[in-house]
């Protein structure tokens, strides 16, 4: 079984693989053909940035890590400016060496949002 790469989420500097199992069906009588089942998409532990040391490199399944929904505060302005929240940066931990990645240059992974075990709203003021 080898490893390929979605076509939607072609970004391997990313971290981003998904692999396919093949698997034979019976269709007519003595005739076999492969059909490809998507398995759980791998995610590459980087760290906090593209291109640092500070990751190990493992390759996580999505579906056993939480996303980490960052959101920054705005304090309130003038007479009338009230205070909000902005969503900020996606993030996730590395289940192997407990390493924070940022998901800031790494918009392929903040598209799989949706794939992860689940989502946490982190409201933190610096």
């Amino acid at each position: 079984m080898g490893l390929l790469n979605s076509s939607r989420c072609n970004n391997k500097e990313q971290g981003i693989e998904t692999p396919i199992k093949r698997v034979l069906i019976k269709a007519i009588p003595a005739h076999y053909i492969k059909v490809p089942q998507v398995k759980d998409t791998l995610v590459k532990c980087l760290g906090w940035s593209v291109g640092c040391k500070d990751g190990c490199g493992a390759m996580l399944p999505v579906s056993s890590l939480e996303y980490i929904q960052t959101h920054w505060y705005t304090e309130p302005y003038s007479c009338s400016g009230g205070d909000y929240w902005n969503m900020g940066e996606g993030q996730f931990i590395c289940t192997a060496c407990g390493t924070k990645n940022s998901l800031y240059e790494r918009p392929a992974v903040e598209a799989l949002k949706c794939k992860f075990k689940n989502v946490k709203d982190d409201y933190t003021r610096h």
